[in-house]
């Protein structure tokens, strides 16, 4: 079996929907490395060879579990500056309408 690595520079430079195909591969070599797991249950490996090879497989379960939470992180914060600069922009064009607005009142007054 061969698991490719994902690597974190091509999440962090893209956009919410390659987030969410990068982590829909994780998980579905999650599912492929559980699948192998649970066949090695039965297998007619030798037990030391087997407990050594569970051992590897739930330490890459747990690699790319922890991949998962990372880019999971990283998108949440990427929408809450997004948040952040959405709500800071309607605020300077209202600075702007209310300066010009004076203006106008001053003009008219004078």
């Amino acid at each position: 079996m061969h698991i490719s690595a994902i690597g974190s520079a091509s999440a962090t430079s893209s956009g919410a929907a390659d987030t969410s195909g990068t982590i829909a591969k994780l998980q579905k070599q999650i599912e492929q490395l559980t699948i192998a797991l649970k066949d090695l249950a039965s297998s007619d490996m030798e037990a030391k060879a087997k407990l050594l090879k569970s051992k590897l497989l739930q330490g890459m379960i747990q690699m790319l579990q922890q991949q998962i939470a990372a880019l999971q992180r990283q998108s949440q914060q990427a929408q809450a500056l997004k948040q952040q600069v959405t709500q800071a922009q309607p605020s300077a064009s209202v600075q702007r309408k209310a300066s010009q607005t004076v203006g106008t009142v001053l003009d008219t007054f004078a």
